[in-house]
């Protein structure tokens, strides 16, 4: 188990990211529109952080490295083997 905190932007970018199929990319753009309501967080550089927090607390809680993939800003949830 995994503790992250109820309504806060790590779990909301987990969220939509576990809404898709492992390694189905979602955008910057798609998670901006996704809680674009509940933060202001036009900044990519905020999505992008709020990962490596997710990564980090991943790999503490469940032992699992770099669980959330990124690259031209895109996000997925990589398969593991």
């Amino acid at each position: 188990e995994c503790g992250i905190p109820y309504k806060s932007l790590e779990y909301y970018v987990a969220e939509r990211l576990m809404k898709q199929p492992l390694e189905t990319k979602v955008s910057e753009t798609d998670l901006f529109e996704y809680f674009d309501r509940l933060f202001d967080s036009k900044n990519e550089k905020r999505i992008y952080d709020t990962v490596r927090r997710l990564n980090k607390k991943i790999k503490h809680d469940l032992d699992i490295d770099k669980l959330i993939e990124y690259k031209s800003a895109n996000y997925w949830i990589r398969r593991i083997s």
